[in-house]
């Protein structure tokens, strides 16, 4: 898919989306985001922009897995669970948190052109609901 985003701010998306990637494939990696290769590989555009700092794909990571031990635990905890991802680029937190993720009505919230790739690259759940809004 060629990308088409033509906002700088929208553009940022790819960044965590690359260094989830690399964290998932590095040696040792404590993570792990296949879908986000995947959706990499789904996309024609040149991520060299972003370099290669390891340190980057390191915090992006530990920030994702934070966030899905929270996301995971606030479903597990709660009756009827809403989980509200503002700003959510191409993340697949949805994937990661895993079956506890049937358990909540989703809402992924993004400029109108990252929802329009989204749903390009990512299939929605029935429980998930794609919001093409600006915060």
């Amino acid at each position: 898919i060629k990308s088409s985003l033509n906002n700088s701010i929208a553009e940022t998306l790819y960044i965590p989306l690359l260094m989830k990637s690399r964290q998932t494939n590095a040696k040792n990696a404590f993570f792990k985001d296949t879908k986000a290769g995947e959706i990499l590989g789904k996309i024609d555009y040149d991520f060299s922009n972003f370099g290669k700092s390891t340190l980057s794909s390191l915090s992006v990571a530990i920030r994702a897995k934070y966030f899905d031990d929270l996301t995971r635990h606030f479903i597990t905890t709660n009756k009827n669970p809403i989980v509200v991802n503002i700003g959510c680029r191409l993340d697949t937190r949805y994937d990661r948190v895993g079956k506890e993720s049937a358990q909540a009505i989703w809402y992924e919230l993004d400029l109108p052109e990252v929802i329009k790739l989204r749903e390009q690259l990512i299939a929605k759940p029935a429980n998930s609901n794609y919001l093409p809004y600006s915060m």
